[in-house]
This record gives structure tokens, C-alpha cells and sequence, in this order.
């Protein structure tokens, strides 16, 4: 049953330093782009929608449930791909596009949070420091609106950061670290070692990185809801053994929010990256979701 938008404001103002929360995690469900799937235990729903105008795409998400995180991507060229941006940039499209839909998107109270940057400064080119002022430029216009601003990154890209206090780190209010499986992870974070379960430690580490860095907003996870065509189910089941630790470690880490990512897919997302199978409706969807 998903909790009524007063419970999830309780619970967003239970917190401690550094962001951390002492509740269970928020469970938010990430809905494939082209239908509506039925999904239990939700907290908060956030879909990729191909729709480019911004009073239908609006009013579309607010329809998802009582709290939703509003996706402010989409492709001005029509692709099935659908992604907030190309490899984490934020695209000129996109920076173009905000304006209009962030004013729809404040007639409606439940889209709470928009989602700004999908796995933030991931990419070929220096977008990792070029993208900071079109990140600002969202996050700010999105505050205007009402609305709290979510990103993902990588460990890896956020390791690439000074070890120092970022200015205009906290103009972010969410940030929700990518921990799969299938992505692997060098020695991101020097000098931070813990033993036992390698997700648990790269999130630890992530985390300990942050609050160097000066940020006091909320942090969450997405894990991985998909198996590659490559993976063995030996190798499959052994990773996400880790993976459930993690899910079940979440709240002592100080995470607020969990969204199990690709648990679900469209056929757009598939069409990108053919070599995904979503796990949902699989024997493995008990370790790759949050309840």
C-alpha cells in the first residue's frame, strides 16, 4: 500500500547529521517509460515518460501516485532512449524544456522531487565540472517551483571530486549513489578500506566522501533490478546475495531512499541497452527490491 503523502513527510524530517535518517529506508518505485505497471510497497514512484509536452508529461506523472519524483529529461529529437541526459550530461534540450515543464509540474503538490541528473558527470567529455552551472540552473529553477532536486552519480565520479568542501554542494537536495553489481569498483576512495561486503563498503566510503564534502542533504541508492545477457546465474546470484546485504544494511548507512533501477523496462530502454533483462516477475526480484 503506498503511505499517504503526510507519512513521507514524517519521515523526510527524521533525520541526524549528515543527512542520515535512524527509519527505514523509502521504498521508490521506478515505473518502466511506455506503461504503468502494478507495483506494491511504493513510497514514492518516479517514471522515465517519453512525453515531450509539458502539461500532458505533468500531468501524466502527478497520476503515477500520492508522492511522485517528476522526470524533467526526454529526448527533443523523439528517441525511444529517454535518459535525464546522454552519459550524465545535462543537455541543452533539457535546460531548454525545464522552464515550461517545472511550471506545470508545480500545479501539482505530490511531485515533490524532480529528478535533474541521471548518473551526474559519467561521461567522454568534462561534463563533470562543465555541467555544475546547467545543474545550478535546474536545481534552481526546480526550488522556484517547489520542487526538491535529486541526482545520481557514480562512486567512481565522485571520487574524481576534491576531498574538500564543494561549494553549492547543498543547492542539491538529494543525492542518490548507483551501486550495481555489474559495475566494478576500482580503489575509487584510497585509505578507505572496510572489510566484509564490497557494496556496503563502496556506499560507506561514498558516503564518508560527502560529508567531507559538506553535504547535509539526503542520501539514497539505486540498486540493480536487471541481470546482463553476459551473466552466468552462478555469478548472477552471488552478486546479488551482496546486493540484498546492502538493501538490508541501507538503513544504517543513513540511507532515506531506495529505488531498485531496471527492475522494470519499456521497450525504449531495451532498445538502447538490448543486453538488460529486467528481474521483476523473476525467482531473483526478492534480491534486487527494497521489501
Amino acid at each position: 500500500m503506498i503511505r499517504t503523502l503526510s507519512t513521507l513527510a514524517a519521515a523526510l524530517l527524521v533525520s541526524g547529521c549528515g543527512g542520515q535518517v535512524s527509519a527505514k529506508p523509502l521504498n521508490v518505485c521506478l515505473q518502466p517509460s511506455d506503461r504503468v505497471v502494478a507495483m506494491t510497497g511504493c513510497d514514492a514512484v518516479i517514471q522515465p515518460t517519453p512525453e515531450l509536452d509539458p502539461a500532458k508529461s505533468a500531468a501524466q506523472q502527478s497520476a503515477l501516485g500520492p508522492v511522485v519524483i517528476g522526470w524533467i529529461g526526454g529526448d527533443q529529437e523523439g528517441s525511444t532512449s529517454q535518459r535525464v541526459g546522454p552519459h550524465g550530461e545535462i543537455t541543452p534540450a533539457i535546460l531548454n524544456r525545464a522552464p515550461a515543464l517545472l511550471a506545470e509540474m508545480a500545479k501539482y503538490e505530490n511531485i515533490q522531487w524532480v529528478y535533474a541528473a541521471d548518473e551526474y558527470g559519467h561521461c567522454e567529455t568534462n561534463c563533470l565540472h562543465d555541467s555544475v552551472p546547467k545543474l545550478l540552473t535546474i536545481t534552481r529553477m526546480a526550488h522556484a517551483a517547489g520542487k526538491k532536486v535529486l541526482i545520481s552519480i557514480l562512486p567512481g565520479t565522485l571520487a574524481r571530486y576534491p576531498d574538500a568542501p564543494l561549494p553549492g554542494i547543498n543547492e542539491v537536495d538529494g543525492i542518490a549513489l548507483v551501486i550495481y553489481p555489474s559495475i566494478p569498483f576500482p580503489a575509487d576512495f584510497p585509505g578507505c578500506n572496510y572489510p566484509g561486503n564490497p557494496l556496503i563498503n563502496v556506499a560507506r566510503c561514498s558516503f564518508e566522501k560527502l560529508d567531507r564534502m559538506g553535504f547535509i542533504g539526503k542520501r539514497a541508492i539505486a540498486v540493480q533490478g536487471f541481470r546482463l545477457t553476459t551473466d552466468t546465474d552462478a555469478a548472477l546470484l552471488a552478486n546479488l546475495k551482496l546486493q540484498r546485504e546492502l538493501l538490508d544494511h541501507a538503513g544504517a548507512l543513513g540511507v532515506y531512499a531506495v529505488v531498485s533501477w531496471g527492475c522494470h523496462l519499456g521497450a525504449g530502454e531495451l532498445r538502447r541497452e538490448p543486453n538488460l533483462i529486467p528481474l521483476c516477475g523473476t525467482v531473483y526480484e526478492p534480491l534486487v527490491t527494497p521489501n
